[in-house]
């Protein structure tokens, strides 16, 4: 059993960091945000389904297994539908040629009208292969203040307190509504629902300003849950006497901080990791962010241990801290990525000025003015 998990292990770290990197590279830049971070979805959907399989199953001495059988089906849809999916067309360009790029990008883009984009993806490789030094390269300034942003996201997402709360969501529940299985799905269900509308509203209103609006939303769903348990449940869930109405209403502050979570920080970390960095070394940085964020989860798994210091109400006054701490941190070193395409954003972290970055959105480098004009220009003739 431990040998599976390790060998698990593995495949889940990687899958982490590859997929988001993989979407970043083949989505239009309107797209991106949604496409990026699609890889969400399907891990909300299966803790959903896993909860929804373990009540189905938990009267049957085998269950267990049963539950393990039902998780080995998506790992083997993946591995046969990979055979079909191309290399994204920055990795075609830099180790294939721009013939190859070329090709996989009208697939892509479903137009033959591609020259601009191709052009902006074969100059930034060419820059970044002047100056390629390897796993040198994250040190040098512009990059190792994104791998510091990248790896503190990472960190971020882990301590908003996601992973206890819906690792031990069934036990902290089960005492206070009577049905922690149930409280379980229920989380579990409205992080798999709102997943797919946070991607949409990434893309429509801004990676910013939906993670500064998650951060708030997650602080007040914190605050909820640990005011009422301090209220009525005298800051524990062992022996308290917590009435059931009032720990079902604790549950649904519990829930209000998964929803804000879901639309904003469920994804926001692996969309932002994948796009800020030039190609030569994106999955380098790619890869260290994925391993915080890992490192953060088993950290933040250790906050279980400070239950009988802190007490139940004081471990969610902690996360709602935290949760401040991620919003102010978006604040104040995170500029806006929306719109932009992967070849500007090196424009963006350049003028290093996050307050504003709202503006640069509508950025005018030459390559995005190209784009934009190849654009409207199929727009025309579609119309005419």
């Amino acid at each position: 059993m431990y040998i599976a998990r390790i060998v698990q292990g593995f495949g889940v770290g990687n899958s982490s960091f590859s997929l988001p990197l993989f979407g970043s590279e083949m989505a239009p830049k309107e797209l991106r945000g949604r496409l990026s971070g699609l890889m969400v979805f399907p891990v909300t959907f299966g803790q959903w389904l896993a909860n929804l399989v373990n009540i189905i199953v938990m009267d049957n001495s085998k269950g267990w297994r049963i539950s393990n059988a039902v998780s080995m089906i998506p790992p083997i849809i993946v591995m046969c539908g990979i055979f079909c999916v191309p290399e994204s067309p920055r990795w075609e360009y830099q180790h294939k040629g721009r013939d190859q790029a070329e090709g996989v990008l009208k697939r892509l883009r479903q137009t033959e009208n591609v020259g601009h984009e191709l052009d902006a993806i074969g100059e930034q490789i060419t820059e970044e292969q002047t100056g390629n030094e390897g796993l040198r390269s994250l040190w040098e300034p512009t990059i190792r203040r994104r791998v510091f942003i990248a790896m503190a996201l990472q960190l971020g997402q882990q301590a908003t307190g996601i992973n206890p709360i819906m690792t031990y969501g069934s036990l902290i529940f089960k005492d206070i509504t009577g049905s922690g299985i149930y409280a379980s799905l229920l989380l579990s269900g409205v992080n798999c629902l709102f997943t797919l509308p946070g991607l949409v509203f990434l893309d429509k209103y801004g990676r910013r300003y939906m993670a500064i609006i998650g951060a708030v939303g997650m602080t007040i769903g914190h605050l909820f849950s640990a005011i009422l348990f301090t209220a009525i449940c005298d800051g524990n869930v062992d022996d308290s006497g917590c009435p059931t109405v009032g720990g079902w209403f604790i549950c649904i502050g519990t829930c209000f901080f998964v929803f804000s979570y879901s639309i904003s920080w469920g994804a926001l970390p692996w969309i932002y990791c994948s796009e800020i960095f030039p190609l030569n070394v994106r999955a380098s940085a790619v890869s260290v962010a994925t391993a915080a964020n890992w490192v953060g989860g088993a950290l933040m798994t250790e906050v279980v241990k400070l239950f009988p210091h802190l007490n139940i109400n004081g471990v969610f006054f902690l996360f709602a801290g935290l949760s401040v701490l991620c919003g102010l941190f978006i604040y104040f070193f995170c500029p806006e990525t929306k719109g932009l395409l992967l070849e500007d954003v090196e424009e963006l972290f350049s003028r290093n000025n996050t307050f504003t970055s709202q503006s640069y959105v509508d950025i005018k480098t030459p390559v995005a003015t190209a784009v934009r004009a190849n654009l409207q220009l199929e727009v025309t003739f579609v119309q005419q």
